[in-house]
């Protein structure tokens, strides 16, 4: 591999092509000089600079095809005209990411062959430099340097290097230039209007984890007691990575004590010792919740029924049922843990079982302390084997939601170690500085991915920060810093009972944001602003908290200005940023909308996806 293909993998196609562009200026200049004593090196000048413009134009058309901003053609213009010009230097890099942006998966293609026509333009400069200082050696006179300049240009044509090499320059620059055109056809053809995009639809699941969501945090709100004089209030924190499958939906929830602020100044550790309790929560969606079956089952068979997995309960019906009539379709939930409980699960004695059958079966509304219960529940011995704490059933006209509570620390598939250690947060805002590109885009796709599923919900306001954003903490390694597992931790708070309700901009705020500021949605607005800060590595929110929205104004701004603390991402990723600032869809600006949804799912979650998904495999490499 020469010098120059080492070159063109470590830093780019750019500096290849201004080597060329001065290559092609030193040859043109040698050959003037020898145009003047012999005519046929006249001719084979006037045809290097043929090949010279064509390999000029061939990337003004390239480079002028990779920019957005019209403005820039002149600039553009100043650069191809001289090679040594300084933005060169300043935009290389820049440039060369929106080159292989345009290129795609010929970029690496389009880089041998302009390293081919490298070497030979080498090859000739060397030629030439060879014919020039075999000149001035000795003293030759006129007539013998003219003599020794027309043999070296009028040799029999298959011999003539220079016209050896001129032809090959040209078999080249041919080569590039279809291939050039081509790209730039393609990029043509992306570039349609906006109604005529066809975009994706959003996942079943974004709505369901949604609607999960939302219903749980007010199930809790509204169903949660606590008999413990010690606690002011408990706080849940929901993982970002909520599953759903075959309409069910599974949501991991932290939930956390806060003691009372004189208790907790005198370091009071009272029997509940405040450890954060992880749940695993599963949904069960029906259009009706039978609460009285005309065949119900005892409850000890429905009690075994569900701690093997719910798998045998059309068995356990048919053992205990004397009716005969046909039983009415009930929702399965898969579980994973079966086969490993299975396997490790003991037979259970008497008490357990009367224990499992009261979990199993317990409204958690009953209970005289929601909070006192889970905590026994938690550190209790001889529970339910699958950890069951009770559930919470919503019902809203013809749709009913049951939530199952599971004690996470108890389930069979999870380390149980790995909980206890897990009981602190802090804001994932305090980490973006050291974050790598690809952490910087993953975690901008999980924003995105979050807009989507909680927005609108009790988890998320609508002017959400990355200040809401937080990951857990291993308390038993206070100086660990794995961003890989911050990442994998990212979740949302809400804290209950809250007298202080999280704020909801009225019609009339939204409104007057929408008239005076030009914000058409805050929620997304607001994740223009992180996904800005993420790029930036930089606070954009500052320390306005009189609820001006002032950020959202300075990021608009750091766009127009074309900052160069936000340009690592390229244009790309700016124009995703510039969309959510001013909610520029073409569509309605209610998120609640299948256009609007779509739209973002596209050409924002996808769009990140796809950048992150680049980045793994240009990592890999």
């Amino acid at each position: 591999m020469t010098g120059i293909e080492i070159a063109g993998l470590v830093f780019g196609v750019v500096p290849i092509v201004v080597e060329i562009m001065k290559s092609y200026g030193t040859a043109r200049r040698r050959l003037k000089t020898f145009s003047r004593h012999v005519e046929v090196a006249d001719d084979i000048q006037i045809r290097f600079d043929v090949a010279s413009a064509h390999f000029n134009n061939d990337c003004r058309l390239l480079l002028q095809a990779t920019i957005a901003d019209p403005n820039e053609v002149l600039e553009i213009e100043d650069m191809m005209d001289d090679p040594t010009h300084k933005r060169w230097q300043e935009q290389g890099k820049f440039i060369d990411e929106r080159l292989r942006d345009l290129m795609g998966q010929d970029y690496e293609l389009c880089g041998k062959i302009v390293t081919r026509l490298h070497d030979i333009l080498s090859e000739t400069r060397n030629s030439l430099k060879r014919l020039q200082d075999s000149l001035g050696n000795g003293k030759r006179s006129q007539h013998e340097c003219i003599q020794k300049i027309c043999h070296a240009f009028t040799t029999s044509r298959k011999e003539n290097e220079y016209i050896r090499q001129l032809e090959n320059l040209d078999t080249w620059n041919n080569i590039l230039s279809k291939l050039l055109k081509r790209r730039c056809k393609i990029r043509k053809r992306r570039k349609v209007p906006s109604a005529c995009i066809i975009r994706k639809a959003v996942p079943r699941r974004y709505q369901q984890i949604r609607l999960a969501s939302q219903q749980l945090g007010e199930s809790i709100h509204d169903s949660w007691s606590c008999t413990n004089t010690s606690h002011s209030g408990h706080r849940t924190k929901l993982s970002l990575d909520a599953k759903s499958e075959l309409g069910n939906v599974q949501l991991d929830v932290v939930v956390a004590c806060q003691p009372k602020p004189d208790l907790a100044v005198q370091g009071y550790h009272g029997p509940s010792t405040n450890v954060p309790i992880w749940l695993q929560i599963r949904s069960i969606t029906s259009l009706t919740i039978q609460r009285a079956p005309t065949s119900p089952l005892p409850p000890q068979a429905l009690a075994k029924a569900l701690c093997s997995g719910l798998g045998n309960l059309s068995q356990a019906a048919s053992q205990t049922s004397s009716s005969k009539a046909k039983p009415k379709k009930r929702v399965r939930i898969d579980d994973p843990k079966d086969e490993v409980r299975s396997v490790r699960a003991p037979a259970i004695s008497s008490t357990e079982t009367t224990q499992a059958e009261s979990f199993l079966m317990l409204d958690l509304k009953t209970t005289e302390s929601v909070c006192c219960h889970v905590t026994s529940v938690h550190s209790s011995t001889s529970a339910c084997q699958d950890g069951c704490v009770g559930f919470l059933e919503v019902a809203k006209s013809q749709l009913a939601m049951r939530f199952m509570f599971y004690d996470a620390s108890k389930l069979a598939i999870n380390d149980v170690s790995s909980f206890t250690r897990r009981q602190g947060a802090k804001p994932i805002k305090s980490l973006v500085a050291k974050f790598t590109p690809l952490q910087q885009i993953t975690f901008a796709h999980k924003l995105a991915e979050a807009v989507l599923q909680y927005h609108s919900t009790s988890w998320l306001p609508q002017a959400w920060t990355l200040r809401d954003v937080a990951y857990f903490t291993d308390t038993s390694q206070p100086h660990a810093n794995d961003i890989s597992d911050a990442l994998n931790s990212l979740h949302l708070s809400n804290c209950f009972p809250n007298n202080d309700l999280i704020h909801v901009n009225s019609k009339q705020e939204l409104l007057d944001l929408k008239h005076k500021l030009g914000i058409r949605n805050l929620t997304l607005a607001k994740l223009g602003v992180a996904l800005l800060e993420i790029c930036a590595k930089d606070d954009i929110m500052g320390t306005q908290l009189d609820g001006t929205h002032g950020e959202i104004i300075r990021a608009r701004r750091l766009l127009d200005e074309k900052h160069h603390s936000i340009q690592d991402f390229g244009p790309r990723y700016l124009e995703i940023v510039r969309k959510c600032l001013y909610c520029d869809f073409s569509c309605d600006d209610n998120l609640h909308s299948d256009a609007l949804q779509s739209a973002v799912y596209t050409e924002v979650v996808c769009a990140l996806q796809d950048r992150r998904t680049q980045c793994e495999k240009w990592f890999s490499m």
